[in-house]
C-alpha cells in the first residue's frame, strides 16, 4: 500500500494540474468541514428547530436570492 501511495505522489509531481486540483479540493474540504459540524447547532440555537430547519433554510435562502436578483434586474432595465 505504501508503494502505491508513493507512486501516486510521483504522478502528482509529474502532473502539476492534478496537484493543483487536489490542493483546491483539500483547501475547500478544510474550510467547509467546520461549517458542516457547527450547522446543526446553529439551526437548533438560532432557528429554534432541528433537522427540519436544516432542510428548509437553504431553500428559503435560495428563493430570497432569486427574488432579489430578479427584482434588481427589472429595476435596472427600467432605468436603462
Amino acid at each position: 500500500m505504501l508503494g502505491e501511495f508513493s507512486e501516486g505522489l510521483v504522478y502528482v509531481r509529474k502532473t502539476p494540474v492534478i496537484g493543483q486540483i487536489i490542493l483546491m479540493v483539500a483547501i475547500a474540504s478544510l474550510l467547509v468541514m467546520p461549517y458542516n459540524t457547527v450547522f446543526p447547532v446553529f439551526a437548533k440555537v438560532i432557528f429554534k428547530g432541528g433537522a427540519s430547519h436544516l432542510g428548509i433554510s437553504p431553500v428559503l435562502s435560495a428563493w430570497v436570492r432569486c427574488w432579489a436578483r430578479s427584482s434588481w434586474r427589472r429595476e435596472s432595465r427600467m432605468h436603462s
